[in-house]
């Protein structure tokens, strides 16, 4: 447990973080000039736990990988593999998928945080990916989880 006397520090300025609401693990930069919204992984160097999530589509063949590996696919809806553009059952396992790796989440739970944002994020994300590649960073994540909790999402 970290020493409430020694703040979080910003990735990007430096300043101290503020804890977000509603227990994501969401810190806000108190920067104003700065802007920074992440997700902090609590370890002993507090480093945040960045991830990027890209998208192929070639020839009809999917690759979606994270940080360069291949995205574990967390089968529930779409037993043939990811998707993205659309609304269907290949996006929906492919938001389930992002979001169990986001929260290291190793298999579906029916309580997980991964499960209860999917269809959310798969309507704000997925399906509205218009090209064959994507480029999906935990930043952009941490945003829309923060912006998600404020609109009561």
């Amino acid at each position: 447990m970290r020493d409430i006397e020694q703040p979080l520090r910003c990735p990007a300025c430096g300043s101290d973080l503020i804890v977000g609401s509603h227990g994501h693990n969401i810190y806000i930069c108190k920067n104003n000039n700065c802007g920074w919204i992440g997700n902090m992984v609590a370890t002993e160097q507090s480093k945040p736990r960045r991830r990027l999530y890209k998208g192929v589509r070639t020839n009809g063949s999917v690759v979606v990988t994270v940080n360069g590996d291949p995205l574990k696919h967390i089968v529930y809806h779409s037993p043939s593999g990811f998707e993205w553009g659309y609304a269907g059952s290949g996006p929906a396992d492919l938001a389930l998928s992002i979001l169990a790796d986001y929260f290291n989440e190793a298999r579906l739970d029916w309580d997980g945080r991964a499960w209860q944002l999917h269809q959310d994020f798969k309507d704000d994300f997925i399906a509205t990916i218009e090209d064959d590649q994507f480029l999906i960073d935990t930043y952009q994540i941490d945003n829309w989880i923060y912006l998600a909790n404020q609109s009561g999402k």
